[in-house]
Parts: C-alpha cells; sequence; structure tokens
C-alpha cells in the first residue's frame, strides 16, 4: 500500500489505476473504461466484469450475474440497489478511479492492509456512483500465496481490520458513506459482522468486535488447501478449483 500512494502522489492524469502483480489485463480495458468515464463527468470510478486465473485457466466468470448487458452509470442510490440485490460486485483489480478524489479519499489506507483497496473503491462508488463495463476486461490471479491469501488465513488479523473499518465509518470523514456501506449489504460477507447485523442492524456505535475463530471444518480446508499446494503448488490448486466451478 505504501508503494501504490507513493506512485498516486506523482500521477498527473485525470484517472488512476493499479496494476499489481497477480493481475492481468485484456484487450480494450482502458478504452472501454474510459469511454464510459467519458460520458458520465459525475462519475469518479469504473469497474469491469471479472475474470479470473485459476493456474493457466481463464475463467471469464460467465456465471455471474450482470446489472447490465452494455456500459452504463449507476448513481449512489441506484448501485447501492444492484449490490444488495447481487448482480454486481466492485473488484479493485477492474477499478480505474479518478486521481484527485481518490488522494482526497485518503487514498490506500495501509493499516487496512490488503483491504484498503476494497474500502478505497467503496467509498468513491457510493459518493459518486459507479461506471460499469459488463465485459471481463482484467483478471485476478488467484494464488495461495498471495498477500491476501494469505492474511485472509489469520481469523484474528482479519477480525481486527474489519472492526477497524467499522471505526472509519464512524468517524467524520466517512460517515457520509456508512449508511450505503450497510444498506448494500457487503458486509454480509464478514462472518465477524453477521452477528451484529443481526442483533442490531442500525446504532453501528454500538456494535461490538467478537471475532470468529475457525472452527474444526475451516482448519481442515486450510489444512488440504495447504498439501495440495504443497504437492503442485498454484497450477494444481488452480485446476482444482476451475473443474470444481465447472460442476
Amino acid at each position: 500500500m505504501v508503494t501504490n500512494n507513493s506512485g498516486l502522489a506523482t500521477v498527473t492524469e485525470d484517472f488512476v489505476y493499479m496494476l499489481a502483480a497477480d493481475d492481468v489485463l485484456l484487450p480494450g480495458f482502458f478504452e472501454k473504461s474510459l469511454t464510459v468515464l467519458m460520458q458520465n463527468p459525475e462519475a469518479d470510478i469504473c469497474c469491469t466484469h471479472s475474470a479470473n486465473l485459476f493456474g493457466t485457466k481463464l475463467d471469464i466468470n460467465s456465471d455471474l450475474k450482470k446489472p447490465s448487458t452494455v456500459p452504463c452509470y449507476f448513481n449512489p442510490k441506484e448501485l447501492v440497489t444492484v449490490l444488495s440485490e447481487g448482480r454486481l460486485w466492485i473488484p479493485g483489480h477492474t477499478s480505474i478511479v479518478r486521481t484527485e478524489v481518490c488522494r482526497q479519499a485518503g487514498a490506500y489506507l495501509p493499516e487496512l492492509k490488503w483491504y484498503s483497496d476494497w474500502f478505497l473503491i467503496h467509498v468513491l462508488a457510493f459518493r459518486s456512483g459507479l461506471c460499469y463495463v459488463p465485459d471481463a476486461l482484467a483478471a485476478f490471479r488467484v494464488s495461495h500465496t498471495s498477500f491476501c491469501a494469505k492474511g485472509e488465513r489469520d481469523r484474528i488479523v482479519v477480525s481486527k481490520l474489519v472492526w477497524h473499518i467499522i471505526e472509519l465509518l464512524n468517524s467524520p470523514k466517512y460517515k457520509d458513506v456508512q449508511n450505503s456501506f450497510f444498506e448494500s449489504g457487503i458486509f454480509r460477507n464478514w462472518p465477524d459482522l453477521r452477528h451484529e447485523i443481526t442483533r442490531s442492524p442500525r446504532p453501528w456505535p454500538d456494535w461490538q468486535s467478537k471475532p470468529i475463530y475457525p472452527g474444526a471444518r475451516s482448519k481442515i480446508k486450510t489444512a488440504i488447501k495447504d498439501f495440495v499446494y504443497f504437492v503442485g503448488g498454484d497450477r494444481l490448486l488452480g485446476f482444482i478449483k476451475w473443474q470444481r466451478r465447472r460442476l
């Protein structure tokens, strides 16, 4: 994240895209993304449909729902709706953002680690709306040893990061998008928050951190992935994930 912020500080163009080492761009990404951004100057961010690389297999996620079949713009209210209905997710590796607004929003917060880009792009999208391109134009390489994959196996660290996000959304700098984060339903992906959402869905300041530690089933799944990676690396692990998605 320090590297991202250092690069962001030197950018002089209107828009910026951060390409990670495990991301792959496909033809037409910049042309199509910038075209829809130029057509919708109120937007500060554009994302495309996401693709994944499982080993050497490219999966364009054709089975995932799309909120539109043509490039379009969702205003902040419409964005909350399509996210809550499960018709869209905003991948960081497919997102081009407006440079100056990105800086004003706090850029990539190092303390959020692998969630820093996730938090930033959602803050931008909930404030300005989102441009969307329905084509798969950027791929994320699924790797057992990536920064995110290794980090998310540490449930204690994940819990601390999630609750720090809640603290940020209770702060004056981000309170304007607090309701959008909640109403969009994107927090349901974190077990740490499900209890609080059920128990006390509205009074955010009253939510209490309750780390969810991995049970036996979670530990077994992790052990199996570690063994498969030890035997065949990302190529074998990717092949198995690819086959599971085809079933």
